[in-house]
């Protein structure tokens, strides 16, 4: 249910906020955060009118920019986003108005025709599809606020928009869909980490975790209040120079200002578990409710020159997971003993989520624009427990994110300014439900005991940025710079609470290994980013322009380059060796070359070669801007994962130990060369402890970090042709990405120890008082390609009615095993980087379609729809058959189902119904009914891959059921 008052969407403006101009030297960030109106004035016979003023003024607010054509006639105007008036003047000349809607990153193409010796002014309004300019070889797809608005969606995460792009996946809720770790997107054939999100200029770039943006690792929660989402962009590839930090696709989030009306709005929507269907392999839907409320408010604190705008958001669920232990037949009694006192069947998993945003716009004069913007979130979660997981082993999660910032964007002649100073902080912290005692793993049994692991992460950054923006004729030239300082705290506490590992060969009476860490777990360091852009779109004829740029970037710390591998390290790795399957001893330096992997705080520069030329090229065949042939190559380097790299030291401040045992009750040999005889006194911290002071527990590992390193990059190109029939819009284009320098972290052993030798972790090289030596390899890579349709009616308020539909094939590979939560990569089943073996990449969708519809009916009724459909991804077939040799990585295909749509994996047709009802002069009452799934098509996880097993290909979960 919604109470609304009557709302025209404000400026859609960018990032953070003012600062006084006389802070900025030429230093700047670079993403678009405005849109832009470019066009030519001409006179009746079609000659360029110079000279001429082109102005347009905000709808909404009042804001004023303006520009004065070239000598061809040409103008261009860098605007934030929203519904515009634009008046094109000249002496002895009539006027013409144009009205049009800008959205963020869109340049809209406005020609005009003035009549001489004329007083009457004229105005046009332009359609949506008509002002877009397809002259522009990036990949890119808007989406409006009417999608946002409009569309039917479950979790009001505006991330799941993102679908909308082709080429993009978007991960379900954490909470259904278990394949990933967290509620996230990934495009391109890379990972979630490699991805961007630009929030009115504002970087939400995690460069810590997995998942690329907002520290949604293992988050279900929003990462930002859907009311406060204007519209935004999603540039899947190709995108120009100004765009940093990523090597996959890029969100770039334009949020809501306050104008010259009042407005707000008030949600609150509710769903219980009877909205729910239960899986197939539950015989009922766990209890379940969900509250979800909000509201938000804009408008002028003083009319034409500041304006306010706010909004809050809250979510409240309480998620019940069914707790089941197992009970074998061979368990003897004194094992099930252990697991009275736990609760089983249906416990609480709460999750609690606040989000808070603010703007306040400031326009001082024609041309300026100054911002100030803030937000919050404050997410917690008890979550990770649930079959036979008891709740104490359970993860308390928190993630909380606050950021500011200033913005200033100025108008001079033909230049255009943005200059911003922004500052955020982002936690993720992933405390323990209880640690009072070890956590123990009974193989098919349960989990019980304590959580094993807490980690906190913090990142906090300061970043000064400045763009300037030229118009020269037929070129319009962008250029800037950035400089960022960030600190990073990284706390680990890995096995802190032991982990003690029982199986069945033993019948669970004893463990068979044990993990422990110990120590300093928490790591800080800070880092400095630089980088410059410049480039140029060129109108090389009417018909014909050219994009040219070129990024650099620089970080001073970006492989920990201050760090000394310490002394017994040094001597450790100087002397590891093994004896390999002739007799011979192998020492590590015959595998690697050791002076790459040892620092001494001065020998690992970073990396200096960011250099990203990005060239893009688009041809008007007809001349009429309807149909547009683009193309385009560049290169993009991102960041190198900061919890990939920061291993190598946290592993000499945390000691992280592993331990075999043996007792004459197993059956079944240890899984180490050195086992210890089992003793009860050692289920316990203390006992693990009293064995490392022994001396019989063998060494902490180490972890070497290769010193030329380099950062992932992908180099991408795509040709395309776009095509405009009236209001429809329509495009095919091919893609092509290459991925590089995936890090990955191999066991040192001899050359002879491949993966299809049973006996290979034998012959593992190994130091006196150290365990398992690790080196790290930036080896992996990755290949996609893939044809994108797509055909589009923009919705607007006139026609009352839109569609989009987008079709993706795809093919994707990459080196290396599967990694599907998308985690530090280790590549113990090849155990040297040339075993790598090129397989089907972990997110190798084949067949993806996704469709949108919003249609207005009589008595302001709307109706909306969003269709998924999926070839599913693929999962990998355990085959043992010649040990990790013969493992089928990602040859497994999902179970497809056939349908009204088609033969698929997944589906997901959803459907919304909403009426707005006056209630008094200016306050409406909307309610709205949405069912997910509705279909209740059966979307399959878990599939089974052990090559022997009779449920082979078989699914074990279930997620997305039907749901109102």
């Amino acid at each position: 249910m919604r109470s609304m008052v009557p709302r025209r969407r404000g400026v859609a403006t960018a990032a953070s906020v003012l600062l006084a101009a006389a802070l900025f030297a030429p230093l700047a960030h670079a993403q678009t955060t405005t849109g832009t109106l470019r066009g030519n004035v001409k006179d009746e016979s079609g000659g360029a009118l110079p000279g001429a003023t082109v102005e347009a003024i905000n709808d909404d607010n009042g804001a004023r920019a303006a520009a004065t054509t070239e000598t061809n006639g040409f103008f261009n105007i860098a605007v934030s986003p929203g519904p515009y008036s634009v008046t094109a003047t000249l002496p002895s000349f009539g006027t013409e108005t144009k009205k049009v809607r800008v959205l963020v990153g869109q340049i809209v193409r406005l020609d005009f025709e003035l009549k001489v010796a004329t007083r009457v002014s004229e105005t046009v309004t332009v359609s949506a599809a008509a002002a877009v300019d397809f002259r522009t070889p990036e990949v890119t797809t808007n989406v409006t606020p009417e999608q946002i608005q409009y569309l039917p969606q479950n979790s009001r995460n505006f991330l799941n928009f993102a679908a909308l792009a082709p080429g993009v996946a978007v991960t379900a809720d954490f909470g259904e869909d278990t394949r990933y770790g967290g509620a996230m997107f990934r495009s391109g054939g890379q990972d979630a980490r490699q991805v961007n999100v630009f929030i009115d200029g504002l970087s939400y770039k995690n460069d810590i975790l997995k998942g690329g943006a907002f520290m949604q690792d293992s988050s279900r929660g929003n990462p930002f209040p859907q009311d406060s989402v204007g519209e935004f962009q999603v540039l899947t590839q190709n995108y120009k120079a100004e765009y940093e930090n990523a090597a996959a696709a890029i969100i770039n989030v334009s949020t809501r200002s306050g104008g010259n009306d009042l407005h707000g709005d008030a949600f609150l929507f509710y769903q219980s578990r009877g909205m729910v269907a239960k899986t197939i392999f539950q015989d009922r839907t766990p209890d379940y409710k969900r509250y979800q409320w909000g509201a938000s408010v804009g408008g002028p604190l003083i009319r034409d020159r500041l304006f306010g705008f706010g909004s809050y958001e809250q979510n409240d669920q309480d998620r019940f997971n069914n707790v089941l232990f197992g009970h074998p037949t061979t368990e003897p009694p004194e094992v099930a003993a252990r697991f009275t006192g736990f609760d089983q069947g249906d416990v609480k998993s709460p999750f609690h989520s606040k989000l808070a945003f603010g703007k306040l716009t400031w326009q001082p004069a024609t041309g300026e624009t100054a911002e100030f913007t803030g937000n919050w979130r404050d997410e917690s979660d008890r979550r990770d427990f649930g079959g036979i997981r008891a709740f104490s082993t359970g993860v308390d999660q928190k993630v909380k994110t606050a950021s500011a910032g200033g913005r200033l964007d100025s108008i001079f002649g033909n230049f255009f300014n943005d200059a911003s100073l922004s500052w955020q902080q982002m936690k993720w912290i992933q405390g323990a439900i209880d640690t009072s005692t070890p956590h123990l793993i009974f193989f098919d049994i349960a989990e019980i005991g304590g959580r094993d692991t807490i980690q906190n992460v913090v990142q906090k950054r300061w970043t000064l940025r400045d763009v300037g923006t030229w118009t020269m004729g037929n070129h319009i030239i962008k250029g800037g710079a950035t400089y960022a300082w960030a600190n990073y705290d990284y706390d680990n506490a890995q096995s802190f609470n032991p982990n003690f590992f029982f199986r069945s060969q033993d019948l669970w009476l004893f463990p068979y290994h044990a993990n422990f860490g110990f120590g300093q777990s928490e790591v800080k360091f800070d880092n400095r980013e630089f980088g410059v852009f410049l480039q140029d779109d060129w109108t090389i004829t009417p018909r014909l322009q050219l994009n040219a740029g070129i990024r650099w970037e620089y970080e001073t710390n970006q492989l920990n380059n201050n760090f000394v591998t310490p002394p017994d390290v040094v001597a450790a790795v100087n002397s590891a060796s093994a004896v390999d399957y002739n007799g011979s001893t192998v020492h590590l330096s015959d595998i690697i070359n050791v002076n790459d992997y040892i620092s001494t705080g001065s020998n690992r520069p970073s990396y200096k070669d960011a250099f990203q030329p990005r060239l893009g090229m688009s041809y008007d065949l007809f001349g009429t801007g309807n149909t547009v042939f683009t193309g385009a190559w560049g290169r993009y380097v991102d960041h190198v994962n900061l919890q990939d790299i920061y291993e190598e030291q946290h592993k000499q401040t945390w000691k992280f130990y592993q331990f075999c045992f043996t007792d004459p009750r197993s059956t079944a040999p240890p899984d180490c060369g050195n086992p210890i005889p089992w003793n009860d006194s050692y289920l316990s911290r203390a006992g693990l402890e009293g064995l490392i002071a022994s001396g019989v527990a063998g060494g902490p590992e180490i972890w070497l970090l290769q010193n030329s390193t380099k950062p992932p990059r992908t180099d991408q190109w795509n040709v395309g042709i776009h095509q405009r029939l009236g209001s429809y819009l329509f495009g095919v284009s091919y893609n092509n990405v290459r991925g590089y320098n995936g890090l990955i972290w191999f066991p040192a052993a001899t050359p002879g120890a491949t993966p299809d030798k049973p006996d290979r972790f034998g012959h593992l090289i190994h130091a006196n008082g150290f365990g398992t030596i690790l080196y790290s390899s930036y080896s992996r890579r990755t290949w996609y390609d893939a044809v994108f349709v797509t055909a589009d009616r923009p919705y607007t308020p006139s026609s009352n009615w839109g569609f989009s539909i987008t079709y993706t094939y795809a093919n994707s590979k990459q080196l290396g095993n599967e990694n599907k939560i998308e985690g530090t990569a280790f590549g113990f089943d090849f155990f040297h980087p040339q075993n790598l073996r090129k397989v089907r990449g972990d997110n190798d969708e084949r067949h993806h379609v996704v469709a949108s519809g919003i249609l207005g009916l009589p008595w302001d009724v709307r109706f909306s729809t969003f269709l998924t459909l999926g070839s599913g991804v693929p999962f990998t077939i355990f085959d043992f058959s010649h040990e990790a040799a013969s493992i089928r990585w990602n040859e497994g295909n999902p179970h497809r189902t056939r349908n009204i749509f088609g033969l698929w994996a997944y589906e997901s047709l959803d459907l919304r119904l909403a009426k707005d009802f006056p209630i008094s002069s200016g306050v409406r009452l909307g309610v709205q009914a949405d069912v997910f799934n509705v279909t209740n098509f059966k979307n399959f996880c878990g599939f089974e891959g052990f090559y022997l097993s009779t449920n082979l290909g078989k699914p074990n979960c279930q997620y997305n059921t039907r749901r109102a």
